[in-house]
């Protein structure tokens, strides 16, 4: 026999009322960091994203003084499904981070995944060169990856399983390029990374290069290893007749 008691009816209000509401997104602060949580399953990608807030109170399960921004799920194509375990976990925080580049393009941000390889995807030299492609990508951003165990990524682990609605009866183009992703595969013989390595070049110091505006080039300036240029250049007749017209000032309009 259950006895139903004060205390057994505040926690079924409690569920009832957790299971029913919809949690509200947050609005990005643009002065905090964010911390972004990845998976992926057989089926599918998820991923959350969030912001701390002053709040005490979990307004997620396993979210602890943070507030959800977006959440994200999508699911692998047939190819994509055939990939190794890495090459997946890999993929899914490059589609992420291209999803939720308007929130996290020049901003400080944390990416925290339960498979451990990850970790060293951006200073390992991984042989795989779709894994390669992606952590140039990954590189590009003001990012650092964290591990943190299953248990704990609660949230991007159940938006990575979270079943689709089946869809009955034929489909036309329109409806399944509404409904399935379709990702090229990158072949590994096709593709081929011999101008840089990925994990040594770093785009946030290539694209913070600077360079003097100063057309002015001065002579001295134009030397090259073993060679003289203007000693080079005086050896040919025509330029040198140039050269000696423009420093007495008689030029011809055709010189000029």
């Amino acid at each position: 026999m259950v006895r139903w008691s004060d205390e057994c009816k505040t926690a079924f209000e409690f569920l009832k009322e957790s299971v029913s509401v919809t949690p509200l997104l947050a609005y990005p602060d643009l002065s905090k960091p964010y911390t972004l949580y990845t998976n992926v399953s057989d089926e599918s990608i998820g991923a959350c994203l969030t912001q701390p807030c002053d709040e005490t109170e979990e307004v997620l399960y396993g979210l602890k003084n943070d507030k959800p921004i977006d959440f994200l799920s999508n699911k692998l194509s047939d190819t994509q499904k055939r990939w190794s375990t890495i090459e997946k976990e890999a993929y899914s925080i490059h589609y992420v981070l291209q999803k939720l580049d308007h929130y996290l393009h020049n901003a400080n941000f944390t990416i925290k995944t339960d498979h451990k390889p990850l970790q060293y995807i951006l200073s390992s030299n991984f042989s795989n060169r779709k894994i390669q492609l992606w952590a140039l990508c990954i590189s590009s951003y003001n990012c650092k990856i964290e591990w943190l165990s299953g248990a704990e990524n609660t949230i991007a682990d159940y938006l990575s399983r979270r079943p689709k609605n089946k869809i009955d009866g034929p489909q036309t183009l329109e409806e399944i390029s509404e409904n399935d992703n379709i990702e090229m595969d990158i072949c590994n013989k096709a593709y081929e990374i011999s101008t840089l390595n990925s994990n040594e070049f770093n785009p946030k110091e290539f694209s913070s290069c600077q360079h003097n505006d100063d057309d002015n080039v001065k002579v001295e300036d134009l030397k090259i290893k073993g060679y003289d240029i203007k000693y080079e250049q005086s050896l040919d007749t025509e330029l040198s007749s140039i050269a000696i017209q423009l420093q007495n000032g008689k030029a011809t309009k055709s010189v000029e």
